[in-house]
């Protein structure tokens, strides 16, 4: 078999090794990360994660990364492997990703485990590819943005490619940056690149399963991880980070990360720091339940009704059928 990428490289896997990719997805807090782990540990397989945070080093209590002893006791691919500012776009992560997977390719199977459903939707289907532009026009923004500020360059990037402009968020600062980078190159719009953009899907076997909570308890166990990583540093890391990297860089917008940077930086009352993780969390969450119900082909699994082990022992005998 042969695996194609976005930058054209080959991929060739032969087709008796090939592993079924297990995916197990849904929103943060659903008990992904134990359902993989418990899953990957019964299949005698390794994890590849699609988490556009946890890739990142030095994120770590923010990032909710699965414990090191988790990780000693199943090896978890793309956890911890990415030095920032490295940039690492979804194009890059289905390299890596399929990387990964060749090297995998004597398992039955491959669990792979994340919330960030746009990189998921990469692997998949493909990507168009961003990885000829010099880091160097990164660089500059994340100056700019500094100098002049996001709305400024936001009205750069609506003057210069109003399609994409228009289907962001004018707070949406990684895209904004993603969408000035390309331009700035002088290669093309990213309106452009994703009109000539051409599917190139993955041909192994997927088997999609997303978990699902009751809002109630999604809302407990959201506020319950907020007051974890609080006590757990979390201010501490976010001004370690903040002394290191430009406050524009992607990881730190994300929540928790971005909470905390307000809260630095006096923006954020100390007491609303953990209420604002849990509502920038939840809304999240929904975000993420509305991007992968899109899928039909996922099978959803209520963590709170089945537990971590019953919502394995479901997917384990789904595997066992489609034998």
């Amino acid at each position: 078999m042969i695996l194609k990428n976005s930058f054209g490289g080959l991929y060739k896997v032969p087709s008796d090794f090939s592993p079924t990719l297990v995916i197990v997805c849904g929103a943060t807090a659903t008990g992904k990360t134990e359902v993989a782990f418990e899953l990957a540990k019964g299949l005698k397989t390794e994890i590849i994660s699609f988490d556009s945070v946890q890739v990142y080093k030095e994120f770590n209590i923010g990032a909710a990364k699965p414990s090191l002893e988790l990780r000693r006791v199943i090896p978890h691919h793309l956890v911890d492997e990415i030095d920032p500012p490295t940039s690492f776009s979804a194009g890059d992560f289905r390299k890596r990703a399929l990387e990964e997977i060749l090297k995998l390719s004597n398992k039955e199977y491959v669990v792979l485990v994340g919330g960030t459903g746009f990189y998921l939707q990469a692997l998949l289907n493909g990507m168009y590819s961003t990885s000829i532009i010099d880091p160097k026009f990164k660089e500059e923004l994340l100056i700019d943005a500094k100098r002049v500020g996001m709305p400024k360059l936001f009205e750069e990037l609506k003057k210069r490619d109003s399609e994409y402009a228009a289907k962001i968020h004018p707070n949406d600062t990684y895209r904004i940056l993603r969408g000035l980078e390309v331009l700035r190159s002088g290669v093309a719009s990213l309106s452009q690149m994703k009109s000539d953009f051409k599917p190139q899907p993955i041909t192994n076997e997927i088997v999609q399963f997303g978990l699902r909570r009751k809002k109630d308890i999604l809302r407990e166990a959201i506020q319950n991880r907020a007051e974890y990583m609080v006590s757990g540093g979390l201010l501490g890391e976010a001004r370690s980070l903040l002394e290191k990297y430009p406050r524009a860089l992607r990881p730190l917008e994300s929540v928790g990360y971005k909470e905390a940077v307000k809260c630095i930086l006096g923006e954020l009352p100390i007491e609303e720091l953990i209420p604002s993780i849990v509502r920038s969390t939840l809304q999240l969450a929904k975000r993420q339940s509305t991007w992968f119900k899109r899928d039909e082909k996922i099978h959803w699994l209520d963590t709170d009704e089945l537990g971590v082990l019953g919502v394995v022992k479901s997917i384990s005998s789904s595997l066992d059928k489609s034998r």
